[in-house]
C-alpha cells in the first residue's frame, strides 16, 4: 500500500481536494508532479504551483522529503497547492 498525502489546489473558483501517493518521490520536487498528475485536483499542466503547509503561509520546500509532511496530514488538514499565476493575478 502506498503512502499518500492530502492536497488541497486552491483556485479564486473552487477548492479541488484528493489524496496523492508519494511512493517513488525522492523529494517535494518531484511531490509536485504527482500532485499535477492528479486528474482530481484537475491543475492546468503548464501552470507553476508552490506547495505550502496547512497553514497556506509556510512554503514546503522542495528538497525536502514527503515523508515529513504525513505528520499532522489530514482530510481536514491537507498540504496547501497554489498557481503562482493565480497569485500574481495573471488567471
Amino acid at each position: 500500500m502506498s503512502q499518500k498525502l492530502w492536497v488541497s489546489y486552491v483556485t479564486p473558483a473552487k477548492i479541488f481536494i484528493d489524496k496523492v501517493s508519494f511512493e517513488g518521490c525522492s523529494d517535494v520536487a518531484d511531490l509536485k508532479v504527482a500532485i499535477r498528475n492528479n486528474p482530481e485536483l484537475s491543475i492546468p499542466s503548464k501552470t507553476p504551483i508552490t506547495l505550502y503547509q496547512p497553514d497556506g503561509k509556510t512554503e514546503i520546500d522542495i528538497g525536502d522529503s514527503p515523508s515529513l509532511l504525513v505528520k499532522g496530514n489530514s482530510r481536514r488538514n491537507p498540504l496547501i497547492v497554489r498557481s503562482t499565476h493565480i497569485e500574481k493575478g495573471i488567471l
